[in-house]
């Protein structure tokens, strides 16, 4: 669980978190730590088990190596610190320790910060920390949606897949880098590139086929109501229509949003009642189905990976 580092480098005492009247000196890289033992151990579940359960530093004739001879105890002194997990970076540590001994203090915190605060936290395994930094990066406002898809996944956080796949599915190729797709991972992104072809065979098919329209029993001229539904569906060079919606080649209108917007839409010339009958009609199955298979195939990579997140917890 705790990997040695080598002590060739000579390390340096942190300038914050080296405490003069700490119980234990740990090392991350190249950076020295002196905290309060008991502290971490009641926070922390990995350091409850990790960590002596006495105070050692200053403890310099604690055990025996393997010559023979007395040395002084692991986190006793500066030479012979106890060394941290090289899962995380000094900096990372920095982050957690920040939380810990200023948690009452409220600091605007960085992107950066506060996903240093979920690495560590979650592998030292301390609660509260984690509950913060994945409150926070809840409601951050630039939270780039395949950096939420990679941290979802892997520090196994169930409410973040959702919104992350959605943000992912509305987020064109041309503005994905190759850091992006990185960390998306390549199954899940293969899988997005085809989920996504459904969607836009989908709607060329949708935009290519205006449904009928409803006629009410006042229609007086169903030919002339039928056209003048067409071209709102259409559209004219001035008046864009339902299939210029579907095909935008940059801001789509989705299919589960289109019931909404063709209310927008002005079909002149078509019976009030008509057309009030035909939107009404499009809302219900069976031809409701046709504008909520996109929606359907959102919902169905959600759930899969949800699954997966949820069997692997």
């Amino acid at each position: 669980m705790m990997h040695d580092q080598s002590n060739t480098v000579r390390a340096k005492r942190h300038d914050q978190y080296y405490f003069r009247d700490g119980s234990v000196i740990l090392r991350s890289e190249d950076t020295l730590y002196c905290l309060y033992g008991e502290m971490l151990r009641r926070k922390s579940d990995l350091f409850h088990t990790m960590l002596p359960d006495h105070p050692v530093q200053g403890d310099l004739v604690g055990i025996m190596d393997e010559t023979g001879r007395a040395r002084p105890r692991d986190g006793s002194c500066d030479d012979y610190p106890i060394p941290l997990s090289t899962f995380h970076t000094a900096g990372e540590f920095n982050e957690l320790l920040s939380f810990i001994f200023d948690e009452w203090t409220p600091v605007p915190r960085t992107l950066e910060s506060l996903v240093a605060i979920l690495k560590t936290a979650s592998f030292y395994l301390i609660q509260n920390a984690r509950e913060y930094a994945i409150d926070q990066l809840s409601t951050y406002k630039s939270f780039p949606a395949p950096l939420r898809f990679h941290l979802a996944r892997r520090y196994r956080v169930l409410a973040w897949i959702s919104p992350a796949v959605r943000q992912l599915f509305a987020l064109p190729y041309r503005d994905m880098s190759d850091e992006d797709m990185e960390l998306i991972g390549l199954g899940p992104l293969s899988g997005l590139m085809r989920a996504r072809e459904r969607i836009e065979t989908h709607r060329k098919s949708v935009a290519a086929g205006p449904p009928a329209p409803r006629h009410d029993v006042a229609c007086k001229d169903q030919e002339a109501c039928t056209r003048a539904w067409n071209h709102a569906w259409w559209g004219t060079f001035n008046k864009p229509g339902v299939a210029k919606a579907l095909l935008h080649p940059t801001k789509p209108v989705p299919g589960y949003d289109l019931i909404e917007k063709l209310e927008d839409f002005n079909a002149v010339g078509m019976h009030p009642d008509c057309r009030r009958w035909t939107l009404s009609w499009l809302c219900i199955p069976p031809a409701s189905r046709r504008f909520s298979l996109e929606e359907t195939i959102i919902d169905n990579f959600i759930d899969q990976y949800t699954t997966i997140l949820q069997n692997a917890m």
